[in-house]
């Protein structure tokens, strides 16, 4: 450890992340080990740890004292845990379920045998106490001497010294098991979690560096690794492209475009099944970068002038270039590609898709403006020999030319386009009459006979891998009227007896959701008796109280099967949502019909209620609601897998929203007999310990009012509340934690 101090201060400088690399190496064992001794599961552990090394990275100015960087790195690993543990819960799995034990096609007994060990390893590791826990796990799964340990904890060598020693007389027999099993499970074992951790820092890099415009940054790290290129940025959404070349031709950078066009990067690519997605030339274009437009595009047309026969060739995605000028709107670029004998027929290879399909449908977005550019690029692709089949007239409105196919040929009515673009239904004529909003053509393909019930699930059997048995996709038509507010069409389309009970969109809303959400009685309530019975969410959110009242009024307490909607009990699916919004009188009438609901049930709809009330604008209704619950069977204090209960989960939210709202919250649970000094089980701290890591200033200040305990019960690798709050510099909160006589 005699060149930590040097290590850290070299990645402190502008060229460091080589030797940050190299903290990352030394430190990854501890930081993933600590991580598992408060997840239980390696896989999260790790993800934990890496989000932990790239916080630790952009905090890095921050650290005063270099050889304090284990200590430090672990409060920042402890923080990402609470974190990952606040997403979602976390599952216990065996010790080689992630990344444990890479063994080649183990055979069955073989797998059998690991499974087994591993099984004892992980119960033995978890009936030690927590410090015990602790100390074994980062001595042998990171293999570094125990002073380095005692470092990363914050203790004694002695200290830790004495937990090794108990919780080696308390696994006498099973310790060369425990030893062997965490040792394989290291992550040292190979690079692996170093280079993740390193390409997410360069991908983050990358993309920095070309929206800072550093040419020679940009340079250095796209000829080191190649692919990165084209990298994502890592904290962009999973849909939309953000790489550097996006970053690049945002701040208009024509030399760093350059470059990374040489490299490979993609300024044209992008597209989604369902929803626009942006590429490289659209980001340039709406920021005024013509310079950075015409570079990209002419770096294309370069390529397909050098190889006249690629100008119809499919990318890895299956689309042509004519294909990404279209949906991107690329219009003088999509003359271009026309002009050099691109095929404006061409199909992609695997959504059967033709670029009129996408001039005329990118998906479910889009505004009217999008739709006038579009068919002006369907123009284009018509004068230059383009299909115009009933389809594509639909969807331009072209009633006439839609009048006269049909009279030549009714059942084009359902003419299916071959399309395979999400919903299913859009495939369909009927389908992109409605969404264009042209009333006239919907009307002459329903008087030809279009079904706006037409099932469309089975167009998509094996295109993403799922074939629901006995489902039905269905409705897609009512479902665009509804949402575009086409309220004359989607009445025309009940008239012609569009059904209320589809669901149009596979794992989406149904009809009857949209409908029930959509702020139009008449539409709502025609969907209904249409047969549309939208989730109870629907009803809550939409305030259908008359309806509401119907449904409880002739439910049953004992959830007979013939009373639900969507095979729910209606009587605990009201009071899944009541909570949430507040709505004491619709709480009250479902509790006088005595639902079967155990205190179990009460903790789920609570803990939504929690997670949502500091965002509410008036709150006073979910408090009344929390009182109505507690007199009837919901125990505050009833914890989640992980030991946490409502205070502590109240005091673990981000320190956003309406501060007067959680405190209020705070005191309707103590009220109701929440314990204020309860240890939650995963952090190992009281909701004042949490609160002050998430710098509430009101709920500590209240709940050291209620006589909170200003130190943890326990000691060990906890920090303690006013240590927390020092480190992290709330001020605020560490004069009021000293003030009730707190001591560091």
């Amino acid at each position: 450890m005699d060149d930590l101090g040097s290590l850290v201060k070299e990645a402190r400088s502008a060229e460091g992340q080589r030797a940050f690399t190299e903290l990352v190496r030394r430190f990854q064992d501890m930081a993933v080990g600590f991580a598992f001794t408060r997840l239980g599961d390696f896989q999260h552990a790790e993800d934990a740890a890496q989000e932990a090394f790239v916080l630790a990275w952009e905090k890095l100015p921050q650290l005063e004292e270099p050889l304090a960087f284990g200590g430090w790195l672990r409060r920042i690993v402890l923080t990402s845990c609470d974190r990952h543990t606040r997403r979602k819960a976390v599952p216990t799995t065996e010790l080689d379920a992630a990344r444990s034990i890479r063994a080649v096609d183990p055979t069955p007994h073989e797998r059998l045998e690991r499974d087994e060990r591993a099984a004892a390893t992980r119960q033995a590791i978890h009936e030690l106490p927590e410090q015990e826990r602790v100390a074994v796990t980062l001595v042998y799964l990171s293999d570094r001497p125990q002073k380095e340990v005692a470092q990363f904890l914050g203790v004694s060598l002695a200290l830790v010294k004495k937990r090794l020693y108990s919780a080696r007389q308390r696994l006498k027999g099973r310790l060369q098991t425990v030893s062997d099993q965490l040792n394989q499970s290291r992550p040292s074992r190979d690079d692996e979690f170093t280079d993740r951790v390193a390409s997410y820092l360069n991908a983050k890099g990358v993309c920095e560096a070309a929206e800072a415009g550093d040419l020679g940054r940009v340079r250095e790290i796209v000829e080191a690794r190649p692919k990165l290129a084209n990298a994502n940025h890592p904290e962009a959404s999973g849909r939309q492209r953000d790489g550097a070349i996006h970053h690049a031709a945002r701040a208009g950078h024509d030399a760093v475009v350059k470059i990374l066009l040489d490299a490979g990067a993609d300024g044209i690519g992008g597209m989604f099944d369902n929803f626009y997605v942006r590429n490289a030339v659209a980001d340039a274009r709406d920021a005024g970068h013509a310079s950075v437009v015409a570079l990209i595009e002419e770096h294309f047309l370069g390529r397909v002038r050098n190889d006249s026969d690629g100008i119809n060739a499919l990318d890895a995605d299956g689309y042509a270039l004519l294909h990404h000028a279209v949906y991107h709107r690329q219009t003088a670029f999509a003359v271009e590609l026309l002009a050099l004998g691109a095929d404006p027929n061409v199909l992609s290879d695997h959504r059967h898709i033709r670029p009129m399909h996408l001039a005329l449908y990118k998906g479910m977005g889009g505004t009217p403006s999008d739709r006038t550019a579009d068919g002006m690029m369907a123009g284009i692709l018509m004068a230059h020999g383009a299909h115009y089949d009933i389809w594509a007239a639909a969807a331009l409105g072209d009633t006439q030319t839609v009048g006269s196919m049909l009279a030549a040929d009714p059942s084009l009515a359902n003419h299916d386009s071959g399309m395979l673009r999400y919903p299913g239904g859009s495939a369909k004529p009927l389908t992109v009459a409605v969404r264009g909003g042209h009333i006239d053509t919907v009307r002459a393909l329903l008087n030809a006979g279009a079904d706006p019930n037409a099932e469309t699930l089975d167009r998509w059997h094996g295109v993403f891998g799922y074939e629901p048995e006995g489902y039905e996709e269905a409705g897609t038509p009512l479902m665009f009227a509804i949402e575009n507010e086409y309220w004359d069409i989607a009445h025309l389309l009940l008239d012609h007896h569009a059904r209320g009970d589809t669901h149009a969109i596979y794992a989406g809303p149904s009809v009857a959701d949209v409908a029930f959400g959509c702020g139009n009685t008449e539409v709502a309530n025609r969907v209904f008796q249409a047969g549309g019975r939208p989730l109870i969410h629907a009803y809550v959110v939409g305030g259908h109280d008359l309806l509401l009242l119907e449904l409880i009024d002739h439910a049953s307490p004992t959830g007979d099967e013939s009373q639900h909607v969507h095979r729910r009990d209606i009587l605990k699916e009201i009071l899944r949502w009541t909570p949430r919004y507040g709505n004491v009188e619709m709480t009250r009438k479902v509790l006088e019909k005595q639902p079967n609901v155990t205190a179990s049930d009460w903790r789920g709809y609570l803990e939504d209620a929690v997670r949502h009330i500091a965002s509410a604008d008036e709150w006073s209704g979910q408090l009344e609601v929390l009182r109505l619950a507690f007199a009837n069977g919901a125990i505050p204090d009833i914890a989640d897998g992980n030991g946490t209960a409502l205070l502590h989960q109240l005091a673990a939210q981000p320190p956003t929203g309406n501060h007067r709202a959680r405190v209020d919250l705070a005191r309707v649970l103590l009220e109701a007999g929440a314990d204020i000094d309860r240890v939650e089980g995963q952090s190992n701290t009281t909701a004042l310990g949490l609160a002050v890591r998430r710098n509430h200033v009101a709920l500590t200040e209240f709940l050291l009012e209620q006589g909170a305990a200003v130190s943890l019960p326990d000691g060990g690798v906890e920090l303690e509340p006013l240590t927390w709050a020092t480190e992290e510099g709330f001020a605020e909160i560490a004069d009021a934690l000293r003030a009730r006589g707190a001591t560091a």
